[in-house]
């Protein structure tokens, strides 16, 4: 079933292979999809070689089933699901092509699934959508940059947050956020595990989005500083610790 009025911004990489595969197997997808592409042929930011040497961890929902292709490019579960989509060449979230393609359509709400680390800015909000983010960190505590490993290490789980971004970073309006144990393996969290839990929490608001046509929000407490990347001794401690 094709979601009224949502479209999908997605890059090769596995949160957006999580998120329309995860969606699929919830019977659902996006109206349309914008998928940003490298035209160099260099590797889009955040892909990776299969390692298999590392077990995929077990999904953290007991009721669902769902297991992570990673070898599938997003064309192919677009074309499969029969998802119109635009490519685009450029990885560049804030180009003129991303915002004009944005503005040629009617989709109002946008699942956003950009390069790691890119901010969207003021313009982009300026031609009337709204960007449905998985934050990997429970706002307002966890803003900013790898905040699932700062949760880790200060509270020993994991989060996930889902809000409409806004110019602020990660300080946009919640629709709802939710815990997770630690994977087992923590060697898999940036390319698994990460991808895992946030596509999780999406396909649950999205299945509430489909019952009732709407996304309940509320505002941010306005306390919580932002974090910044950690450090790479504090992050092999985070993994150490399993």
């Amino acid at each position: 079933m094709k979601l009224p009025d949502i479209g999908a911004l997605l890059i090769e990489n596995n949160r957006s292979r999580a998120y329309l595969q995860r969606m699929e197997f919830c019977g659902m997808a996006p109206s349309f999809a914008i998928v940003l592409q490298n035209s160099t042929g260099v590797p889009t930011p955040g892909q990776r070689s299969i390692d298999l040497s590392l077990d995929q961890p077990t999904n953290t929902s007991k009721s669902m089933n769902f297991v992570l292709n990673e070898k599938e490019p997003i064309r192919q579960t677009l074309e499969r699901l029969k998802v119109p989509y635009l490519l685009l060449p450029t990885t560049d979230i804030n180009s003129e092509p991303v915002s004009d393609a944005l503005k040629a359509r009617s989709e109002s709400v946008w699942i956003y699934s950009g390069p790691g680390g890119a901010l969207v800015r003021r313009h982009m909000f300026a031609i009337g959508k709204r960007y449905l983010h998985i934050h990997p960190g429970i706002v307002p505590n966890f803003r900013g940059s790898t905040t699932i490993y700062y949760s880790l290490l200060q509270e020993g789980s994991c989060g996930a947050s889902a809000i409409f971004l806004s110019e602020e970073i990660d300080q946009g309006p919640v629709i709802c956020t939710k815990s997770f144990p630690p994977p087992t393996d923590r060697r898999t969290i940036d390319y698994l595990y990460d991808p895992l839990v946030r596509s999780e929490l999406l396909v649950e608001v999205l299945l509430q989005y489909r019952i009732s046509g709407s996304f309940k929000t509320s505002p941010q407490a306005s306390e919580g500083d932002p974090f910044y990347i950690m450090h790479p001794v504090l992050r092999h401690i985070c993994i150490l610790g399993s």
